[in-house]
């Protein structure tokens, strides 16, 4: 069926490629951190911590996985929007929990990286809140979806991942992997907010 092809290309191929500038925006800063006159041993700190968040990261994917399909079979319920609203709220109480329980517990969390990168622990919390609004975004970003506006999803994830190759440019130099776990987070903050502005619209 050439029209329905057709229909199915036009919607998932910004969605693929949002997808890639997504993998840009979680793995870019690290792989350019080096080429910007960090050390190999703090390029191993970042690396190690990341490790630590991504955790939560883990949470969100799982989240993302069972309710997007819920989401699209919900779409045309009266009350459609209100039970997206009530989900997200849950959500973001859940990962503030998990968010708090993972920073009030770093001190075991931290064995499991090797003792030598322990010194980058202050970097976690960032990372962690970074993932927070990646959470929130995932959730928000139904909209462009369900309205058959993928495109949006496009631009919003070229703005993020620009976001982090300019301000990993800017700031890792200066601040080393610190640098980079405060980008991760304004990289995922930006499109949250992009995402909601729209979202409204």
């Amino acid at each position: 069926d050439k029209e329905l092809f057709g229909k199915m290309v036009s919607y998932s191929w910004p969605v693929l490629v949002a997808n890639l500038s997504f993998v840009v925006n979680e793995n870019l800063d690290k792989m350019i951190i080096n080429q910007l006159g960090v050390s190999e041993y703090n390029l191993g700190v970042y690396g190690a911590v990341c490790k630590i968040a991504v955790f939560l990261s883990l949470f969100i994917t799982a989240f993302r996985l069972g309710a997007e399909p819920f989401f699209f079979s919900h779409a045309k319920s009266a009350n459609a929007r209100q039970t997206y609203a009530t989900i997200l709220n849950y959500f973001v109480i859940a990962l503030a929990v998990i968010f708090v329980g993972l920073i009030a517990n770093i001190d075991i969390l931290k064995h499991f990286i090797d003792s030598e990168y322990w010194v980058g622990l202050n970097a976690v919390p960032f990372l962690l809140l970074g993932y927070v609004f990646l959470g929130i975004y995932v959730n928000l970003s139904i909209w462009y979806k369900l309205s058959d506006q993928t495109k949006f999803g496009l631009y919003i994830s070229v703005i993020g991942a620009v976001t982090t190759i300019v301000l990993n440019i800017l700031l890792v130099p200066k601040y080393g992997y610190m640098g980079s776990a405060w980008v991760s987070m304004l990289a995922c903050f930006v499109m949250m907010l992009i995402s909601y502005v729209l979202g409204q619209k």
